[in-house]
């Protein structure tokens, strides 16, 4: 595990996908697909006031991700409530959350309770400071410090997410 983070969420099954999603995300045409959803995100934020989430749906086939058997969907979600009590998942699909600017928590509920993983402090190339992952069907809730708006790109395993919310 990466000393400046407590990020337990990348297991040896799932580092594999991670370092290829990093090495997707990296590439300078993909860096600046999402850099653009999120500012479209951002911007449907300034239109609509109420709203605490937006997103852009990105498909990762259209931006050469070959690997559809892993990513099927990719979405760039901008959040304005830094302490959101809405808990989701994913029934049909693993969840590969990048931050875009942090540093975010993602609380994961397990058998054991909630566990809750810190990255995105922006002091480390490792992927534990980068990325989270999501088990399949797993409620989580993603959250950040202070009063701010973030941002995070998630990479779906499922084509069509099953979104679930309580």
């Amino acid at each position: 595990m990466d000393p400046t983070t407590d990020n337990q969420s990348i297991t040896p099954e799932t580092r594999p996908v991670i370092e290829a999603l990093k090495r997707f995300a990296a590439r300078p045409d993909v860096m600046l697909a999402l850099n653009q959803a999120r500012h479209e995100a951002e911007q449907e934020l300034q239109r609509n006031p109420g709203l605490a989430t937006a997103w852009v749906g990105l498909d990762p086939a259209r931006l050469g991700w070959a690997e559809l058997h892993t990513v099927g969907s990719m979405r760039v979600v901008v959040t304005r409530d830094a302490d959101s009590q809405r808990v989701e998942r994913h029934a049909n699909s693993m969840q590969y959350l990048l931050v875009l600017d942090g540093p975010v928590e993602t609380h994961v509920e397990t058998i054991d309770g909630w566990r809750v993983d810190r990255y995105g402090q922006g002091n480390s190339a490792g992927l534990e400071d980068r990325w989270h992952v999501v088990p399949r069907g797993a409620w989580h809730r993603t959250v950040a410090p202070g009063a701010r708006n973030w941002g995070i790109a998630a990479f779906h395993s499922a084509r069509e997410v099953s979104d679930e919310y309580r």
